[in-house]
């Protein structure tokens, strides 16, 4: 086995030295938020790591459950604009993804498998159906029969994407597609009153079929 150059050894070494005073503070700074900036919602165990959870409202005029499930990186308080509107319907749960927000890291390298597994097992644990979902279209296939209705958000994209994305207007006879104007990437922040709208509407017309029945 070749030995690393002793020059090479000493920039490494180097680097560590000067390195190491901003991961501890980083460490330190990390800790101090954690402790500073509490968790909006409870804990709720998954094996043996916990997943956070803001659950709010109470289910109302027989309308369904409603998840609010953030992009990558995101977290709960993505939706603080929108979860307080829907909690006055029904019953609204948003949750930090393993590893994001106030939730544990996963043991393993994480998956969109993974994410789905967990929410499947977070719900269960809840003893809750992901009958409506926001934002979340992996969810929905071993999900289907429990799901009532979905609602995809996506911020601002190419013109060959938008052109793409009307296939998705074939999926079911009544999928819709919507378009927001001078709105950003995050569509829940920049324009919350247009995803509370889509979810009404989706309440709406699943009590409307509850009502003919």
């Amino acid at each position: 086995m070749s030995q690393i150059p002793y020059l090479e050894k000493s920039i490494r070494l180097a680097l560590a030295i000067v390195g190491f005073p901003f991961t501890a503070l980083q460490a330190l700074l990390s800790a101090y938020q954690l402790h500073k900036y509490k968790p909006i919602g409870e804990r709720v165990w998954i094996d043996e790591r916990y997943l956070h959870v803001n659950a709010t409202g109470i289910p109302q005029n027989h309308n369904p459950t409603v998840i609010l499930e953030s992009g990558m990186g995101g977290s709960t308080l993505d939706w603080c604009l929108v979860q307080p509107e829907l909690s006055k319907l029904t019953k609204v749960i948003s949750y930090d993804r393993a590893g994001f927000g106030w939730s544990i890291s996963p043991n393993e390298l994480p998956t969109c498998q993974h994410g789905v597994d967990d929410l499947r097992q977070l719900l269960q644990n809840m003893n809750l159906k992901p009958e409506l979902s926001a934002n979340q279209l992996k969810n929905a296939q071993p999900l289907k029969h429990d799901l009532q209705g979905i609602v995809l958000s996506a911020g601002r994209q190419s013109e060959e994407w938008k052109k793409d994305q009307e296939k998705l207007l074939h999926l079911t006879e009544k999928t819709t597609q919507i378009v927001v104007e001078e709105s950003w990437h995050s569509i829940q922040i920049y324009q919350p009153q247009a995803v509370i709208d889509a979810v009404k509407r989706i309440l709406d017309n699943n009590r409307k079929r509850s009502t003919n029945v």
